[in-house]
């Protein structure tokens, strides 16, 4: 199993990216996570900065084909601190996997898994792939025959880090935060309450709530350090 990074430029990813509404209003755009990434399902942590620092991240993704879910991460005075610095909004995006930004388009589907790095800064798109010799040679097979210039930044051998930010997690955290996800607490609109988490467990709200602050305190310090 080998991994790729590559980076991609050029008047035709300009054409494509003009296609997407999204990219009308992002400036730039990082993932830093990917929580899960399969053919049902895209779910990422980003960060993301407009073009006008007066918009709202949400409103990239208004009349998208495929709908998007949004969810600002951090306090709201982080939010406006990031902001206001330009470096833009860390956020939760979760959208079914019918088409995930231009990567469907760019790279295909079926072959190699994505990863992070995965950016689009400077009108420069950057993307992480690992997949077999033969996975990755038809991935640049596919990206060349769609008339897009790019270069292999690195090509190596994959390693896999057992020490993931999930093992961060106390045994009781992992628990919530996986219990919280599955009934909803992180959708927009929310599907269900800390109140309504903390008795399908069997625990207090104040429990609950605060194993969930520990824990995605613990993901973002991960993350973002």
């Amino acid at each position: 199993m080998r991994r790729i990074v590559v980076e991609m430029y050029g008047a035709e990813l300009a054409r494509s990216l003009r296609k997407n509404p999204a990219f009308g209003r992002i400036r730039e755009i990082e993932v830093l996570r990917i929580l899960r990434y399969d053919e049902h399902e895209a779910t990422i942590i980003c960060r993301i900065a407009l073009k006008d620092p007066r918009g709202r991240v949400e409103e990239c993704f208004d009349g998208a084909p495929t709908p998007t879910k949004v969810v600002l991460l951090g306090t709201e005075m982080e939010r406006e601190k990031a902001v206001m610095a330009e470096q833009g909004s860390i956020v939760l995006l979760r959208r079914a996997m019918e088409r995930w930004f231009l990567f469907g388009e760019i790279i295909g589907t079926g072959s190699g898994y994505i990863q992070a790095p995965l950016s689009y800064k400077g009108g420069k798109l950057t993307f992480t792939l690992m997949g077999s010799p033969a996975e990755l040679k038809s991935i640049l097979r596919s990206v060349e025959k769609r008339g897009y210039q790019y270069r292999v930044v690195s090509l190596k051998e994959a390693r896999f880090d057992s020490d993931s930010l999930l093992r961060s997690l106390t045994k009781k955290q992992h628990g919530v935060l996986l219990a919280a996800y599955r009934l909803g607490y992180y959708d927009v609109p929310r599907r269900s309450t800390s109140a309504e988490i903390a008795k399908s467990l069997h625990l207090s709200d104040g429990t609950v709530v605060e194993h969930l602050r520990k824990a995605e305190k613990r993901l973002l310090s991960g993350i973002l350090d």
